[in-house]
């Protein structure tokens, strides 16, 4: 594949979906585990966006054992990430351990560790907007899109 793209298939089931993947995005209001975390490749990158109340877990805990973990904020995440929140009751992480986006960003994102990550982000106005902003400054720069009055 040339670089920058990015290939997208359907699977039969959501563990057929996930088998392989570099990178596995979920953004749903499910209440149960979408996915198996056995069928992750081990080096795999989770992008868990969707769940954002105590009571929802769009990842397994086989997804979040041994992960390293980034979100938004640890403090929002220890109130709304239900699938980080069972993770700790089960005692498979500490949010002391879990990294913040912003810290990465400030310190310039060392480089991905070797092993399964999971960004777990339970949504925060500001960064929404920064990254809007930025999304709407490349479109100009590349000529993509319609303007809307």
């Amino acid at each position: 594949m040339a670089r920058g793209c990015v290939r997208a298939c359907r699977g039969g089931s959501a563990a057929a979906a996930v088998e392989g993947a570099a990178i596995v995005c979920t953004a749903t209001s499910s209440t149960a585990p979408v996915f198996p975390g056995a069928a992750l490749a081990p080096e795999v990158h989770v992008n868990c966006v969707g769940s954002f109340h105590p009571d929802m877990r769009e990842l397994d805990l086989d997804t979040l054992r041994d992960a390293a973990i980034v979100v938004d904020r640890r403090e929002a995440a220890l109130e709304e990430a239900g699938e980080l929140l069972a993770a700790v009751d089960a005692g498979l992480t500490q949010p002391q351990a879990w990294r913040e986006l912003g810290e990465l960003v400030l310190a310039g994102a060392p480089p991905r560790p070797a092993s399964k990550t999971v960004f777990d982000s339970v949504g925060l106005a500001a960064q929404d907007l920064f990254a809007a902003r930025r999304a709407l400054e490349r479109a100009r720069v590349l000529s993509l899109g319609l303007p809307l009055t």
